[in-house]
């Protein structure tokens, strides 16, 4: 009798299909990395746009504050930090008047304190004498209210020269034409604090003041400190891979400094955008006397285009621009 035999196949995978499984296992996987580099790179390219974006809100917000405290309508400049003087174009939109510049940057001076009254030479501890400054002169008194909000950060008596004459005070009186005759403050004297009302302070000049100065009794010969400053646009590597627009604020620019030094100035956004006309920002409008600055900065966020397609990198993706109008402290004014 014979026996039955009972077989069985056992299950399993083919090479084909195996085969078939590690290539849709591949193109899962690439997928997958596909969409994580893409979601981290566009990450990555909105937080470094966001941070561009900031930074010219950011340096927009520090010039409006400067200009808010401008003893004068800011000057246009170049790269070089000469005056810019053209070219004028007429306008007649929104307002009739005419346009100067673009230009790189612009500066002016910032008031720093006031009121200050000079004291005569020839009638001490009075600040309603009459008086006369010779052109000679290479110091002054000047008196400022006990009881006031007047208050400058290192006007103070130091032994520390260097401590004010880094800050660039520059003092300015007024002349009898409507002109302001000006002298840089090298150090602080000893202050006076003995009168009920008033103290009195000695300011020290870099040189001679120049201009002879003379004013009448009880017609005080009121006085500010003011400081020169700069806001510039520098291309940087032009023609490289690594070439940059940066915007610098320049703390002292009287005397001018050397634009090149990186003590003297501080970069308060460095994605301008570099292509034609970009580094030239700024300009001044006059509306029939009514002067104040236009601005328009664009930021370019380089470190993501690398990877976008031109057409897109040419769009929103990559760059930020904004048009202000600045008006100075001093608004309308037609003469710097």
């Amino acid at each position: 009798m014979k026996t039955k035999h009972h077989t069985s196949r056992e299950a399993g995978f083919t090479l084909v299909e195996m085969s078939m499984y590690m290539l849709i296992a591949s193109l899962v996987v690439s997928l997958s990395l596909s969409f994580l580099m893409s979601g981290a790179s566009l990450t990555t390219k909105n937080l470094n746009i966001n941070r561009s974006h900031d930074d010219l809100r950011l340096a927009f917000d520090r010039l409006a504050h400067h200009l808010s405290a401008a003893n004068n309508v800011a000057t246009l400049i170049d790269s070089a930090g000469d005056t810019v003087s053209g070219p004028v174009t007429a306008v007649t939109s929104p307002m009739v008047g005419t346009v100067t510049g673009p230009a790189q940057g612009l500066k002016f001076d910032r008031v720093i304190g006031e009121p200050f009254v000079l004291e005569s030479p020839q009638t001490a501890n009075n600040p309603l004498a009459a008086g006369t400054l010779a052109s000679t002169i290479t110091s002054v008194n000047v008196f400022y209210p006990k009881h006031s909000l007047t208050h400058v950060a290192h006007l103070t008596p130091t032994a520390a020269a260097a401590s004010v004459a880094n800050e660039g005070y520059i003092i300015l009186i007024p002349l009898l034409n409507g002109t302001f005759a000006r002298a840089r403050i090298t150090s602080i004297g000893a202050r006076n604090s003995s009168h009920a009302v008033w103290h009195k302070v000695q300011l020290n000049f870099a040189a001679p003041l120049g201009q002879t100065v003379t004013w009448a009794a009880n017609q005080p010969q009121v006085v500010k400190i003011v400081r020169s400053e700069a806001f510039l646009v520098m291309r940087m590597n032009a023609g490289t891979s690594t070439e940059r627009c940066e915007l610098r604020y320049y703390k002292g620019f009287d005397p001018m400094p050397v634009l090149t030094d990186a003590s003297k100035y501080t970069v308060l956004c460095d994605q301008i955008g570099i292509r034609t006309g970009e580094d030239k920002p700024f300009s001044v409008a006059d509306y029939n006397g009514d002067r104040l600055v236009q601005s328009t900065l664009r930021v370019r966020e380089r470190n993501s285009t690398q990877w976008i397609g031109s057409d897109v990198n040419e769009s929103f993706y990559t760059y930020f621009q904004l048009h202000v109008n600045l008006p100075s402290r001093f608004r309308p004014r037609t003469t710097n």
